[in-house]
């Protein structure tokens, strides 16, 4: 169970940093564990961002943390 707690830390933490793929992993992983709502949730940030998620990352590519979150916003 400490092992799922620090996944989904550091995946929202990678999230937050504008991580295109981290929003992937943290819905597939609720997925997986038939925690639908926030699953949903996830997927759905990640829908609204997929039109420029290869922008995105782009951006996280080169270290341009501050562009990937700009683009996750509008």
């Amino acid at each position: 169970m400490n092992d799922e707690v620090n996944e989904i830390k550091w995946l929202d933490k990678a999230y937050r940093l504008g991580s295109v793929d981290g929003l992937y992993f943290l819905g597939s992983l609720y997925k997986e564990k038939h925690d639908f709502d926030k699953a949903k949730k996830h997927f759905e940030k990640l829908a609204k961002v997929e039109g420029r998620s290869e922008l995105g990352i782009l951006y996280e590519e080169m270290g341009e943390y501050d562009e990937v979150k700009n683009i996750m916003k509008s």
